[in-house]
């Protein structure tokens, strides 16, 4: 999935549902990194974000997961430029989030350094690197419904 497909999904996700939820995570960008110039992806994520925030209501937490660090990219741009551009996104979401009353999750188990998170590829997830993710995401979500946290570190 690349991100100009998350707002049309994530409105229709929020149409077809009864209630409102208590949260929203949105993990998604990773796949458009290098296909689309970087001011303009920054500049349509949090245009993004700022809409489903709308669209979600008052009553619903804003989550960013931030983008994962690969070894390899769907891309042929040289994997250090998109690390830039990976954090450049991840800044801008973060911040964008928090300023619509949000929070983020970094991921921060997560790393380039371990390579053993990820799958031969050198971009999905390995078993325990999923686990990891999963986890995180789940915690996050826990705390932040427990203590309203702006931020999550895991």
């Amino acid at each position: 999935m690349t991100w100009p497909e998350v707002l049309h999904l994530v409105s229709r996700k929020l149409q077809d549902c009864t209630y409102r939820p208590d949260a929203k995570v949105i993990h998604c960008g990773g796949n458009s990194l290098g296909k689309i110039p970087k001011g303009f992806l920054a500049k349509q994520v949090r245009n993004d974000l700022s809409e489903i925030r709308k669209l979600a209501g008052p009553t619903t937490l804003l989550i960013w997961s931030n983008i994962l660090p690969r070894l390899n990219w769907l891309s042929n741009i040289y994997v250090g430029r998109l690390e830039d551009c990976r954090k450049k996104i991840n800044r801008a979401a973060a911040l964008q989030v928090f300023r619509l009353g949000g929070c983020w999750i970094k991921h921060c188990q997560i790393t380039a350094d371990t390579p053993c998170l990820l799958r031969s590829d050198g971009i999905h997830l390995s078993d325990i690197g999923l686990d990891i993710f999963n986890l995180s995401i789940k915690e996050a979500i826990e705390s932040v419904m427990s203590e309203n946290l702006k931020a999550v570190f895991e």
